[in-house]
Formats: structure tokens, C-alpha cells, sequence
């Protein structure tokens, strides 16, 4: 007699991760409601020094089938991917290490897709949850970068350049497999280095593939913001970096022309010429949110150029070369 395959799949991508904070996001899936609802959970080891384990994550007291694998690969990116592979169900949870989820996000999960058959992606609320008080400095859009949102109690469909989170999103696997995203532009997260948009990426290939994105209020999770990542230090590297890939990005709503890459460079040459009229702030708060916005122009000009000079992304993407 052949056993049903689980409802759900979730799948916790990790690197190096802080144990105890990962062992209370395995406390939030532990304890998942759902009464007869068939879950499993797969954690997608992305080259840790040391390896994980069943035993040290303590997967072997779980309610339900749970297990490791290893993916030597480094890059959130391809540790998403292995967890497709790896998965046994029709849905798939991506659960960052440092998600809390609502006991009943397993089964809200199941019961949205249930209801939407043209949904490809669904996310929910992030609210976030500081290991340190959050900063004067912060704002709702600067918070956002760290996938925090809260867009309110009714359900949304997404449209044009909006896409859920990576975190706590949930999809479904064929919607991923008719989506190419096996030739992908950005490895996302990769160990140290803070490269972003992998999600979007992956969220605007399933679109363009014919399926649905949509918010849905009943998903909700806490979200762990350790304090290295509420620093000036942390949020210089990262928009500095998320302005170098955001026009890469931009290929998958408008996939360049010739006469594109001139604009790229003008658009270079404004960047520069305002950085050097510009003056900083008197306020500090508001010369911390200065420094951000020219260390992500900083970005954009480099990839800017290299956009305008280099040879064209599309041509290395099957699903959005020109002509196709």
C-alpha cells in the first residue's frame, strides 16, 4: 500500500545558521496546526562549517518526517532550488532561519492554494521581531529591505514589478518547474556577500510563465532582525550592493534594446553629477538615510555602465531573450 504524499513541504534554506535563533524557528514548525494535514520538512544545509544533522537539530523528535540535506552549492538561490528537487509534495514553504511562524501558517497555506488553482505564489505578513531596539533612523522602507511588511487585512494580487517575500513564501512546484529557473541571474543571499532579489527573480519567471502572486493576510510570521543588521555598517553594504543588481532586475519587466544602453548611461552621468552637488544633512538620522541613498547610487552607477558597455544579460536567460 502506497503512502499519500504529504500536503505541504517545508523547507528551511540555511547557512552557518545561529542556533538557538533556528531552533526556535524549528519550535514554530514543530507546533503546527492542521489536524490531519500531512506535512514534512526538509532542511536544505547550504554548505554550514560544520555540517548539519538530524541529531544536533534535533529533526529526529519531530511529529512528522524531517531530515537534512546538504547542498554544496553556495547561494540561497541554489539551496531553493535543491529544495525543490528534494521535495516530496505538490506545495512548497520556504521558511527563512530566522522565521517565527503562526500555528496555523502550514495550513493556511494549503487552504489558500486550495481556493486560487491560477496561484503560483502566495506570501504573508513579516512583522518584525528586534534582537536590539530598532534605530532612530529606520523607516518603514529601509525596515522593508529586510523583508518586513504588513499590507493589511485583505487579500492582494499582485501585479506589474510587485512580489512577495522569500520570507515565508509559499509556491507551488509546478508553477517553479514552468517557470526556467533553473538559468537564474542572481544566487541571491551567498555566505557573506548580501545579494538580494532572488526571490523577485524567481516570482517574476513564474508570472511571466501565466501564474498568479498574491498576498494573503492570513500568513503570518515574526521575523528575528539580529542587531548586526540593524547597523549603518550593514545597511551601507547592503543597499550599496541591492543598487548594483536592482537594474539587472529591471530586464524582466522591460528586456533592454540598443538604444537602452544609452540610457543607462545618461542615467550614470546624472547619478554622478547629483552626488557631487549634493550636501549631507545636519540632522544625523537624516544623514544616515543620505549615506544609504548614496551608497545604493553608488551601486546603480556601477551597474549602470556596465550595463551600457557590457554584453547583454538577456542573452544568457532562454525565457526573456528577445524574439522569443
Amino acid at each position: 500500500m502506497s503512502v499519500p504524499p504529504p500536503d505541504l513541504t517545508l523547507a528551511i534554506c540555511t547557512h552557518n545558521p545561529r542556533r538557538e535563533v533556528l531552533a526556535r524557528t524549528l519550535e514554530s514548525l514543530r507546533t503546527q496546526a492542521g489536524g490531519a494535514l500531512r506535512l514534512d520538512l526538509l532542511v536544505v544545509d547550504n554548505a554550514s562549517n560544520p555540517p548539519l544533522t538530524e541529531a544536533a537539530l534535533g529533526l529526529d523528535r519531530f511529529p512528522y518526517p524531517a531530515r537534512v540535506c546538504r547542498e554544496l552549492e553556495l547561494g540561497l538561490t541554489p539551496a531553493r532550488w535543491r529544495a525543490s528537487r528534494e521535495a516530496a509534495s505538490e506545495l512548497l514553504l520556504y521558511v527563512d532561519d530566522d522565521n517565527f511562524l503562526d500555528p496555523n501558517y502550514a495550513a493556511e497555506v494549503v487552504g489558500f492554494f486550495a481556493r486560487h488553482p491560477k496561484a503560483g505564489v502566495v506570501g504573508g505578513r513579516t512583522l518584525p521581531l528586534p534582537e536590539v531596539p530598532i534605530p532612530s533612523w529606520m523607516t518603514t522602507q529601509l525596515l522593508s529591505h529586510l523583508a518586513v511588511r504588513d499590507p493589511g487585512d485583505a487579500p492582494i494580487r499582485f501585479l506589474e514589478d510587485q512580489t512577495p517575500y522569500g520570507a515565508g513564501m509559499a509556491l507551488r512546484r509546478t508553477a517553479m518547474k514552468s517557470a526556467l529557473v533553473d538559468s537564474a541571474v542572481f544566487s541571491d543571499r551567498k555566505g557573506s556577500h548580501l545579494s538580494s532579489f532572488g526571490d523577485s527573480e524567481l516570482c517574476y519567471r513564474i508570472r511571466i510563465a501565466g501564474w498568479e502572486l498574491w498576498y494573503e493576510p492570513g500568513l503570518k510570521l515574526d521575523h528575528f532582525l539580529s542587531a548586526h543588521r540593524l547597523t549603518p555598517e550593514y545597511y551601507l553594504r547592503f543597499l550599496e550592493t541591492m543598487g548594483r543588481d536592482w537594474p539587472k532586475l529591471e530586464f524582466f519587466w522591460s528586456p533592454g534594446t540598443p538604444w537602452r544602453r544609452l540610457s543607462y548611461l545618461r542615467r550614470a552621468a546624472v547619478l554622478a553629477w547629483a552626488r557631487r552637488r549634493q550636501k549631507p544633512p545636519a540632522d544625523p538620522d537624516e544623514r544616515t538615510r543620505w549615506e544609504f541613498q548614496r551608497a545604493f547610487d553608488r551601486g546603480l552607477q556601477q551597474s549602470l555602465v556596465r550595463l551600457a558597455l557590457g554584453p547583454a544579460i538577456w542573452r544568457g536567460v532562454p525565457c526573456l531573450t528577445p524574439g522569443q
